[in-house]
């Protein structure tokens, strides 16, 4: 009787099937399969012993980063609530997070597609409602980088050199429940604008 174990080539073997890694989110561990990590050389160096603690994320978050592991697609769960501006902000909320872990972990496919999610969804958001957002607590360990902080620079001048009464307005309404720095330079950047504006009509009158 043969004791001889059936081989296969290199390339039939299932990702599926051999040693299993952890990726630690928020102390919870994540079983991935080896061949799946190894298939991005300069995310699986960054394993010690089989396992990789990331920094904290919602879920959700982390849920974008498994999926991608394992099948190469940037999918999401389904937000909560009803409102398109909260589905909006969840998956907005979800990119920053995705945006920053495939940055750090050089996984640069799924930084890419987390750009274009960003890209799709911060058009869709008031200036002052991505402010509030990115300043909650669950963004601290989160850099703000590439295209979303340009998008935000661009955006905070934009609104400088063509605030309005109205425009200042709507920012205050939305920071009135959070006013931390970023928000609070933000609006003073606007006012800092409609201030200009009302010197610059004084100087013409003259």
């Amino acid at each position: 009787m043969s004791n001889a174990v059936a081989t296969v080539e290199e390339g039939t073997l299932s990702p599926y099937l051999g040693t299993i890694m952890a990726l630690v989110f928020n102390d919870n561990y994540v079983w991935v399969h080896s061949r799946l990590i190894r298939k991005y050389p300069n995310f699986a160096a960054r394993f010690k012993h089989n396992q990789l603690k990331m920094k904290p994320v919602p879920q959700g978050a982390a849920h974008i980063i498994v999926h991608y592991l394992y099948t190469g697609c940037y999918k999401g769960l389904k937000a909560l609530g009803n409102r398109e501006v909260d589905t909006t902000k969840y998956h907005f909320k979800m990119a920053v997070h995705v945006y920053d872990l495939a940055h750090e972990y050089n996984l640069y496919q799924l930084e890419d597609m987390a750009t274009d999610e960003l890209q799709g969804l911060a058009p869709m958001l008031q200036l002052g409602t991505i402010i509030t957002v990115l300043d909650q607590q669950e963004f601290t360990h989160t850099k703000i980088s590439g295209w979303l902080r340009d998008y935000i620079s661009g955006e905070v001048m934009r609104a400088g050199k063509a605030a309005t009464a109205d425009a200042v307005q709507v920012m205050e309404d939305d920071l009135k429940h959070n006013r931390p720095i970023t928000g609070i330079v933000c609006e003073t950047v606007a006012k800092m604008g409609l201030e200009n504006q009302r010197l610059r009509r004084t100087l013409e009158k003259k």
